[in-house]
């Protein structure tokens, strides 16, 4: 091996090394409750899909495609906030969802904090500069506000300076490779749920895109950026096709008025107070903190280098734009909730969280102006400055994650049998349901599901299963798949299931019809006695998986195409 790819191996070492210490101390307060089982404001939500789905595959062996636990009976994977095609579902299978997702927040911090380094030098930044560039994003309080919130899918923004790192490599090396990289990561962003995350991603590629058009002289960018589009399409199609049938049935039309004055966004980035309980804005503070703090020094410094931070100077402009919200029928984010895929956006102050990684790369240029320009001193300043930030950062931000411990829940029997039930309160009693073994027929999520389902506490309660009619029904065996029963009737009559109607149940065995009942699932039978099963299958999952397949083909095809080609150009803008 040459010097020099020994010095990079170790420096890719030295880099993971420190991207899980950084982690590891940020996140403490986590690794000093691992075990707890708090459930905290929307940690409900999160662990209750990811018990479900862990559950269907270790105790029940079946995919994860539908969840009977919650609102009645709804669609597990094609929930598109459902976090299972992702790296560290397996976590979750060996270790439990509590120290699973807290293992997680771990993980994708490191990632973070590495992602931000690679980007850096990427873009020719000094190794210092890079760690500067890296603990902007990745100290900065709203990774740790939307943790302390619960926004599991919020995590996979975790990838957004790796992929604007492969999607600047393909642009400038003009090698699409590179490009399909970006896409993966998209793609394994939506997998995780974050639907949201993943708009970000591929607007942030597109505003960085823009200006190196100009700056390169070359149409590049623009093919580095529909790669990514389409590819990150292709990949995560098995997800996205069966997420538009959900949202289909299930839509989410939301107003865009929401905006915000320019102080509060002042305030969200600059004020030492970062707490989650703070109040006094329309919206909890989570959805507005991104804590810039003694970073935005260094930022400033890059103006110095005004051909290397335009890419990041035009895109952190964008983004803090966007961010203002619906402040005119013109304003950028008015245009930008009319199109497809943000039509469902909520609030545009979350557009600070990408906005945060332009500051990260111009601290990184501008630690590299403060090198060169005062020489020996230089470095020692640029450590100082780093160091002072970064413990700042700690102090302003790591105290939200105490809110993630909050509320633990106690033992929770099993009921033998599952059956649904309406708890006293909708809000963060999801999860104590589905370790009951019952049903939350009412339930909190970021969608409306109306159901007709009824719980066991009910007085209308008819069973899980019954006669719509004459006859009788037996459960023989219940999984959230697969359901059988034996039935015996002496006339034509109907089976109803106190599940949610959906059309992709099937009668997988037996003589009957599969219909609607007043939106319940139900079977219309003949007369006679025999055994019916049932059994959910995401007809739509064949189709998706099929065109993800030929994505990841013509994928390869292209990487073997171009490795056939001409050496790669350089990337560096001088």
């Amino acid at each position: 091996m040459s010097a020099a790819r020994r010095f990079f191996a170790r420096e890719e070492i030295l880099v993971a090394a420190t991207a899980i210490g950084f982690a590891a101390i940020f996140c403490w307060r986590i690794l000093a409750h691992l075990t707890c089982r708090g459930v905290a404001n929307d940690w409900d939500m999160s662990l209750t899909t990811l018990w479900v789905a862990a559950r269907s595959v270790s105790h029940f062996h079946q995919l994860p495609l539908w969840n009977p636990y919650e609102c009645g009976g709804v669609p597990l994977f094609a929930d598109p906030q459902s976090r299972i095609l992702m790296p560290f579902f397996p976590l979750y299978l060996a270790v439990g969802p509590f120290v699973g997702l807290h293992l997680e927040v771990l993980l994708h911090l490191a990632i973070a904090w590495a992602g931000g380094y690679v980007l850096a030098r990427v873009l020719g930044i000094g190794r210092m500069g890079a760690v500067a560039a890296a603990c902007t994003f990745s100290s900065s309080s709203w990774f740790f506000l939307h943790v302390a919130a619960g926004h599991a899918v919020f995590l996979p923004m975790a990838y957004t300076p790796w992929i604007v790192a492969f999607a600047w490599l393909g642009a400038t090396r003009r090698r699409l490779r590179w490009a399909l990289w970006a896409a993966a990561l998209v793609a394994v962003t939506i997998g995780e749920g974050g639907g949201y995350a993943a708009t970000f991603q591929l607007m942030m590629v597109a505003l960085v895109m823009a200006p190196l058009v100009l700056l390169k002289r070359s149409l590049w960018p623009i093919w580095t950026l529909i790669t990514v589009a389409v590819f990150a399409t292709g990949f995560a199609a098995v997800k996205l096709v069966p997420a538009l049938a959900f949202y289909h049935r299930y839509p989410r039309p939301v107003d865009s008025a929401y905006w915000a004055k320019v102080s509060i966004l002042l305030t969200a980035l600059f004020s030492r107070h970062q707490d989650f309980s703070r109040g006094g804005l329309p919206w909890g503070f989570h959805e507005y903190g991104a804590y810039l703090g003694l970073f935005i020094v260094p930022a400033l410094l890059a103006l110095a280098r005004p051909r290397r931070a335009a890419p990041w100077l035009f895109a952190g402009l964008m983004l803090f734009l966007l961010a203002r919200g619906n402040t005119s029928p013109d304003a950028p984010w008015s245009i930008l909730h009319s199109l497809p895929g943000f039509h469902s956006e909520r609030l545009p102050y979350r557009m600070l969280m990408p906005f945060v990684l332009t500051i990260g790369v111009l601290a990184g240029l501008g630690i590299d102006v403060m090198v060169q320009s005062l020489r020996g001193y230089g470095r020692i300043a640029a450590a100082l400055l780093i160091a002072v930030a970064t413990v700042d950062s700690f102090l302003v931000s790591t105290p939200n994650l105490r809110y993630v411990v909050q509320s633990p829940l106690e033992k929770i029997n099993a009921d033998p049998l599952f059956r649904e039930y309406k708890a006293p309160f909708y809000y963060n009693d999801m999860l104590k349901t589905a370790l009951a073994n019952r049903g939350a027929v009412q339930c909190y999520q970021y969608i409306a599901i109306p159901t007709n389902v009824v719980g066991y506490n009910q007085p209308q309660y008819r069973g899980e299963q019954y006669m719509h009619g004459p006859g009788s029904v037996h459960l023989i065996r219940w999984t959230p798949n697969a359901l059988s029963y034996e039935v015996a009737t002496s006339a034509p009559t109907t089976l109803v299931v106190n599940q949610n109607y959906d059309s992709s149940w099937c009668v997988a065995s037996g003589r009957g019809r599969l219909i609607n009942y007043r939106d319940l699932l139900a079977v219309a039978v003949p007369a006679g006695s025999q055994v019916i099963v049932l059994r959910y299958s995401d007809r739509r999952l064949m189709l998706s998986a099929a065109i993800t397949i030929l994505a990841i083909l013509l994928a390869l095809i292209i990487c073997r195409f171009e490795r056939r080609s001409l050496p790669s150009r350089g990337s560096r803008l001088s």
